[in-house]
């Protein structure tokens, strides 16, 4: 078993919206860490929610990982999403208020979406402080899934990662610019997401500033044989931390 706090400021009650973060092949995104997410959401007080399920977002990093061309990332991500789904969608039937799943491809179909984008761009290759930002979220991203930093990327690897960003932060401007939300997602802000949310990139939209980041942290019970044998020794903790 699992459950879910928020670590850091509450500034999600402001919103009577949610939009929970969806990310493929994720831990934190699957079973018993969903349960507990649906949990706590379920607890929070909101009125409605979307599910922001970035299924084909994900191609970015199978292109990286694992070396495909974004047709075959794209074919791969879309296979992994309907499993997602399928093996999910009773625990997100779990949800007491109403909400919308929305897949990827709604923002890049987005009549705003081209514009966004290279607004992002323009900002990245113009605003020495958010390249700064996009380029240490990038560099975090290759030392937690490689162990390794960012110097140390070929260039396509490293171009591909940060479009992903740019991508991503397109699309929620768009998102949160419609839908006025707390961000729920059990991870930390990234910093490229920071400035925009608190204005500080000049010249993009400001869809971000209307939403307010909630880092959930997700406690894992210890398993039952670990439990036991915390019970001959009074000072073990009855439950690990798993932090996001």
């Amino acid at each position: 078993m699992a459950y879910a706090n928020v670590k850091g400021p509450k500034t999600y009650k402001q919103f009577p919206h949610y939009c929970l973060g969806v990310s493929l092949c994720s831990r934190n995104h699957e079973g018993e860490a969903l349960k507990a997410i649906v949990s706590w959401l379920n607890g929070a007080g909101f009125t409605r929610g979307v599910i922001d399920f970035s299924d084909t977002l994900h191609r970015h990093n199978l292109m990286i990982e694992e070396n495909l061309s974004e047709e075959e990332a794209r074919k791969k991500t879309l296979d992994i999403s309907g499993r997602w789904l399928d093996a999910h969608h009773r625990i997100l039937g779990q949800i007491n208020t109403p909400y919308e799943i929305i897949s990827w491809d709604r923002w890049l179909s987005h009549d705003k979406f081209a514009a966004y984008e290279q607004q992002f761009r323009d900002a990245f290759r113009t605003q020495q402080e958010f390249r700064i930002a996009v380029l240490r979220d990038v560099d975090g991203y290759f030392r937690r899934r490689f162990d390794t930093g960012l110097e140390r990327a070929d260039t396509r690897a490293a171009e591909l990662s940060i479009a992903f960003l740019i991508e991503e932060l397109a699309a929620h401007s768009i998102l949160y610019e419609e839908r006025p939300s707390a961000v729920i997602y059990p991870g930390r802000q990234q910093e490229s997401f920071r400035m925009a949310r608190e204005g500080l990139v000049r010249d993009v939209p400001e869809g971000l500033q209307h939403s307010a980041h909630a880092r959930l942290t997700i406690h894992q019970l210890q398993d039952a044989a670990q439990m036991l044998t915390n019970d001959n020794d009074p000072a073990a903790p009855p439950y690990t931390v798993k932090k996001a």
